[in-house]
């Protein structure tokens, strides 16, 4: 199991870092599984560091009779979780919110262990943001790395006969796939959606680790970032204190449970707040861009007129009324395919390309006359 996730990690990153030469996606797409990647890679590695160094710290009173070593403490407080009390209405007797004594045995408790899920959690935003590329992968399969391999190379200053071959040859598959490309198209759509899907998955995830601070009144926490923690009574303070209690059991002399009480230091909590902050919000954005580009997808796939202007503007020399022919005898799919070759070839070859496109199709009508 190890090997598949440091599989798939390791995969993310190279594909986060690496410059394609032909972009089968969009900026938009790119967005998830490449800027969203960084931040991840960043934010682990903050983490990795403090975690490395020191997690917690915990002090104990009567720490000599205790007679046990302060790391083994330390550990046990890690694995068993700080926790901080119910917030009174006062601040008398507590250092910050929900450090102070027991005011009755049925008081409320509230455990602090997600830190130790957050390994597992940045495995999962990784996997989760990768799925819809590696599914646009699958379905793409080098389609329009093929078309694009030769003639991409080719040089405008260059016109032999094998540059006008390859020419020939590509606007001859076009012609004879149109109306084929169906699953390529509406599968980037639903690659685009299943980004949307993910985005929200993410942000239902976030706030499952602040308790649901920030789906019921966390969002003003941003304004608090930079307040003193003992000056701070937003929600976000308590999904992650920077104080906690802990309970160390010990067998003492006569074989009863004897407990100590003790105050621990979660410096992990400075980064995880911002960390889950930041992330918030930048999925918040990504989200609305997503959507925004959902509707842009739409509106491209009823609107003949707006397709028109887009490829237009690819082959800025073909007559507009070539263009407006040749876009209302295409599907949709058969334009997208168009547009995604226009990013991946030389604008002078491809409007050439779309050129010779535009007299094999009248031609192939007037022969069906």
């Amino acid at each position: 199991m190890f090997e598949v996730v440091d599989k798939v990690t390791s995969d993310s990153f190279k594909a986060a870092f690496k410059l394609e030469a032909v972009k089968t996606d969009t900026v938009v797409f790119r967005l998830h599984y490449k800027l969203s990647i960084w931040l991840i890679f960043l934010y682990s590695i903050a983490y990795v560091y403090v975690q490395l160094n020191n997690p917690i710290s915990c002090m104990f009173a009567n720490k000599n009779a205790i007679g046990t070593n302060p790391d083994v403490m330390n550990d046990f407080c890690w694995v068993h979780g700080a926790y901080s009390l119910s917030r009174s209405s006062t601040s008398g007797g507590q250092i910050l919110s929900g450090v102070r004594g027991f005011t009755s045995e049925k008081e409320t408790v509230t455990y602090h262990r997600y830190y130790i899920w957050m390994y597992f959690i940045i495995v999962c935003m990784i996997i989760m943001l990768q799925t819809p590329r590696q599914l646009w992968r699958c379905i793409e399969s080098g389609v329009l790395k093929r078309l694009s391999d030769k003639i991409q190379t080719c040089t405008v200053l260059v016109r032999d006969e094998d540059i006008q071959k390859q020419e020939d040859n590509l606007a001859e598959y076009l012609i004879c796939h149109m109306g084929y490309h169906k699953w390529y198209a509406f599968g980037f759509i639903l690659c685009e959606l299943l980004n949307t899907i993910v985005v929200v998955c993410l942000m239902i995830m976030l706030d499952v680790v602040t308790g649901h601070e920030f789906s019921m009144h966390g969002a003003a926490s941003f304004t608090y970032i930079n307040t003193p923690p003992i000056e701070r009574t937003d929600p976000m303070s308590k999904a992650f204190p920077i104080l906690g209690k802990c309970t160390f059991n010990k067998y003492g002399p006569s074989g009863n449970i004897v407990p100590y009480d003790g105050i621990c230091v979660l410096p992990l909590n400075l980064i995880n707040e911002r960390a889950v902050v930041f992330f918030w919000y930048y999925f918040m954005t990504i989200l609305t861009v997503d959507i925004i580009a959902l509707v842009y997808r739409f509106v491209l796939g009823i609107s003949r007129g707006i397709r028109v202007s887009i490829l237009s503007v690819k082959t800025p020399m073909t007559l507009p009324e070539d263009v407006t022919f040749i876009v209302n005898k295409c599907t949709y799919s058969d334009w997208f395919i168009l547009l995604q070759l226009s990013g991946c070839v030389e604008p002078v070859l491809f409007r050439e390309v779309i050129e010779k496109f535009i007299q094999k199709v009248r031609a192939k009508e007037i022969s069906y006359l």
